[in-house]
């Protein structure tokens, strides 16, 4: 499964969290088992530039020339040798030459067996190679984070750069509460702990296929990172209030407000696609939401008036660098560099300020670690509509900058994340 999944990543570079999802669901695997898949896809997507580098002291030509179907066969029985301890290296090879028989590579097996072999018996040279080896991030990304952070925070950075297999939820309060949940879940071999510091935040060590499970069918929680709940926070949403998330999909932070409002009051989610919309509003029945209004809305066009909010989220697209550790392929795409990108997110903002009702609340966020996406953009927004100041707010191991915007770092909170909250004086 691994091998497909790979495969399918490579030709269609699509997004390894929803490929995985997807077979994870058809397959319904037990939970050690979808935990494997998952450490070796996202191990062997995160980590291909030492791969590589380790592979092609043994290859004749670079594995990047090799079929894509072999480069996903020597990449996984590296990895398995460097980084998973659990394997013997002997299965690892033997297993990688009969996968290799078995899927239309046969005429590789040979080639395969020798270079894992040479890996298996070779030094870990590449432990003190320079940072783009040791942590398999490409230069430009280095050092732009170098640039944006300083070098210590952007060491820090890519340390963290990797999944640690844990998986965050937040706790649906209309139906359950943290301690109930955690029983349950214990109960079902998993190992579901209480994030300090918030009330309704799980961890669950192992990843795997949690839709499969009936909390979760049954609507007791849903997967969300830390920085996205403590995002929604910002917003002070209250029972009653009428609330806009403006790019809403998936979901999780429109689900979030709804608990924290106790389904009292309206949320609209709002997103550009039809089926993204769907996806949001079924997420919302599953979790006894009935406050929940799910629509079609194009965030780039003005709110028609005279419709206003107390509060509105603007969690915008974004280059999507602080979700490295879950989608690793994003480290080996260009997108932060782009110049659109920021232009695309000063709009949304823009736009959306025109639904905040006077002495409501307005938060941008991004899922993103770079500052022309995050602060440069609220110094504009701000500088542009001085009818909104910004409101102060820290949360302890997060920076906090320019007087009251917050990053979170992925060391401390599991991702990066970006969230500044404004207000509109009366």
């Amino acid at each position: 499964m691994a091998f497909e999944v790979l495969k399918s990543i490579e030709r269609a570079d699509s997004y390894s969290n929803l490929e995985l999802s997807a077979r994870l669901r058809e397959a319904r695997l037990d939970p050690r088992d979808a935990g494997f898949v998952c450490a070796l896809v996202y191990g062997v997507l995160e980590r291909r530039i030492t791969l590589d580098y380790v592979l092609n002291q043994y290859l004749s030509k670079p594995v990047e020339k090799a079929r894509y179907d072999v480069r996903a066969l020597l990449r996984m029985g590296a990895y398995q040798i460097l980084f998973m301890d659990r394997i013997p290296d002997s299965a690892a090879v033997n297993e990688s030459v009969k996968l290799a028989r078995s899927c239309g590579c046969s005429f590789a097996a040979g080639m395969v067996n020798a270079v894992l072999r040479k890996v298996s018996g070779g030094n870990a040279d590449w432990l003190s190679a320079g940072w783009e080896v040791r942590f398999s991030c490409p230069q430009r990304l280095i050092d732009f984070w170098i640039q944006s952070y300083g070098e210590e925070t952007a060491e820090a950075i890519l340390n963290a750069a990797f999944g640690d297999g844990r998986t965050y939820i937040r706790v649906n309060t209309l139906r359950t509460n943290a301690d109930s949940l955690r029983a349950m879940l214990r109960d079902r071999g998993l190992a579901a702990e209480q994030v300090p510091g918030m009330d309704h935040a799980l961890c669950i060590a192992g990843g795997g296929a949690l839709e499969n499970l009936p909390e979760y069918r049954g609507g007791l929680f849903h997967v969300q990172s830390l920085p996205s709940q403590l995002c929604a926070s910002l917003l002070d949403a209250r029972p009653g209030m009428h609330v806009a998330d403006v790019c809403a999909a998936p979901g999780g932070k429109s689900f979030t407000l709804s608990q924290m409002m106790e389904n009292q009051g309206a949320v609209y989610s709002f997103d550009l696609h039809p089926h993204r919309v769907d996806l949001i509003q079924k997420g919302a029945e599953r979790l006894g939401i009935k406050i929940l209004s799910a629509q079609e809305r194009d965030a780039r066009n003005p709110f028609p008036p005279p419709q206003k909010f107390d509060r509105v989220l603007c969690d915008v697209p974004c280059s999507g660098l602080g979700d490295i550790a879950s989608k690793p392929e994003i480290r080996y795409k260009d997108i932060f560099l782009s110049e659109e990108l920021p232009l695309l997110q000063q709009k949304i903002l823009d736009r959306s300020a025109s639904a905040v009702a006077p002495g409501g609340r307005l938060v941008y966020s991004t899922c993103t670690l770079s500052p022309r996406e995050n602060e440069e953009i609220c110094k504009v927004f701000l500088a542009d509509h001085p009818q909104f100041c910004l409101v102060p707010a820290a949360f302890e191991g997060a920076l906090c900058t320019d007087g009251g915007m917050i990053t979170f770092l992925p060391e401390t909170f599991g991702c990066g994340f970006f969230a500044a909250a404004m207000e509109r004086r009366a």
